[in-house]
């Protein structure tokens, strides 16, 4: 098995603008839990999780917990849909969970910069930027996520 894990360290880790980013204040499964309960608390649905770790391990590689948890609802599908189908492509949204040596970080895409194309959507986007925002704090020390 190739162990990518110590490769690592050496890698540069950029953040596009179009990203939020928390270093989590919990381990690896803790924040899991904490983001799958925060997307329950919003009234949401935990679409799909992507186990990339296992993947990984499948094709003789081995790297450091890594997970992705696809959420969305159908309320808000609707919502894109009557708005303008042609935003379907940018919904589920996700969180990516990612254990290094240095702790744990959660990324998301920025929903006001994933729906700025979409003009009639700028309201929406607002909405889950602020739904985002209050879910990736439930796990994070800071006081907010910048835009």
């Amino acid at each position: 098995m190739t162990e990518l894990s110590a490769l690592l360290p050496n890698v540069v880790t950029t953040t596009p603008q179009h990203h939020l980013k928390v270093t989590s204040s919990y381990g690896f499964e803790e924040t899991l839990h904490r983001l799958r309960q925060s997307i329950s608390a919003a009234d949401l649905w935990v679409i799909h999780e992507i186990d990339p770790q296992a993947l990984l391990r499948k094709g003789g590689y081995a790297i450091p917990p890594l997970r992705q948890i696809l959420w969305f609802h159908p309320r808000l599908m609707a919502r894109l849909l009557l708005t303008d189908p042609g935003v379907v492509p940018e919904a589920p949204l996700k969180f990516v969970v990612f254990a290094a040596a240095s702790g744990v970080t959660v990324t998301a895409f920025n929903p006001m910069l994933v729906f700025s194309p979409y003009p009639d959507l700028a309201m929406f986007a607002s909405e889950l930027f602020d739904i985002t925002n209050r879910m990736l704090l439930t796990v994070s020390a800071a006081d907010e996520v910048l835009r």
